[in-house]
């Protein structure tokens, strides 16, 4: 009975929220990028055919050897060249990270007094950089879907700013202004569904892996025992304002969910933000 409820639940939460977005079209990724995810999920292309799509759009080619020298990828040598960071990391390694770029490119700019654009980007990269190195330890072999899915886990955000104008402002300053107010309830209070709900349906339709999909749709979830998406969950919990020192409700978490102490994992989350701050 319980299950068949939540069933309800969940199907009129997805109704309703599929209604919000019916009249708002998805921006389009661009050629460069659509030719590229095609070629990645193409088991008959080849490195070179890959490597020159993404050196048709000069700064996709830039953004993405910056991101695959990055810590989160832990690579012994820097990596000069295309064809050399699609031969090391094979095709789905390299898909998370086109796809975490064009999703940052494409969505639309935000614009409210109560949430700034910068923050919110800065923040998304901590939460990348946290649940790649969370992940090493808790789900190693999903490291890199975590970092992609912890910087988009927020994507609908923009979005709902967007659609719900006024209204969403109103519910950031809210969420803003009361120190217990979680975000993912008061849009469930007002809306009937939440931001990451939202993502999950953006990702789907951005034809994103089933594996990233569900990682964002989760990350407001409850832990659960070998958890594959438990570093993505962790990450959601860095604030979008604050030094490391004011994260207590993450070092918590992170330290029962790791074994960690309170003070080693604290040097996990300020490596994590370290790798962050070479990429912002």
């Amino acid at each position: 009975m319980l299950l068949k409820l939540f069933r309800k639940k969940s199907e009129d939460a997805n109704a309703a929220l599929m209604k919000e977005l019916e009249n708002y079209e998805l921006p389009s990724f661009s050629v460069v990028v659509m030719n590229t995810l095609r070629l990645l999920r193409d088991p008959d292309a080849s490195i070179t055919e890959v490597a020159e799509q993404i050196k048709a759009d000069p700064a996709l080619n830039v953004k993405v050897l910056k991101a695959v020298n990055s810590a989160a990828f832990g690579l012994v040598s820097k990596v000069e060249n295309i064809i050399h960071a699609v031969s090391l990391l094979g095709p789905f390694r390299l898909e998370t990270i086109v796809l975490s770029l064009a999703v940052q490119d494409s969505l639309p700019p935000i614009s409210t007094p109560v949430f700034d654009a910068n923050t919110f980007w800065s923040t998304s990269l901590k939460r990348a950089s946290l649940a790649n190195r969370l992940a090493r330890d808790l789900h190693p072999s999903t490291a890199v879907e975590s970092y992609t899915a912890a910087l988009l886990q927020d994507m609908a955000i923009p979005v709902l700013i967007n659609i719900k104008g006024k209204t969403y402002n109103e519910l950031l300053a809210t969420w803003k202004n009361e120190e217990t107010a979680d975000l993912a309830s008061l849009e469930k209070e007002a809306f009937g569904f939440d931001h990451a709900q939202a993502g999950k349906i953006m990702a789907a339709e951005w034809e994103m892996p089933q594996l990233l999909s569900d990682a964002i749709g989760s990350h407001h979830l409850a832990i659960e025992k070998e958890d594959i998406f438990a570093a993505v969950k962790l990450a959601s919990l860095v604030p979008y304002d604050g030094p490391t020192n004011d994260c207590e409700a993450l070092t918590r978490a992170c330290a029962a969910a790791c074994g960690k102490t309170e003070e080693e994992i604290t040097e996990v989350i300020n490596a994590a933000f370290d790798d962050a701050g070479g990429l912002i």
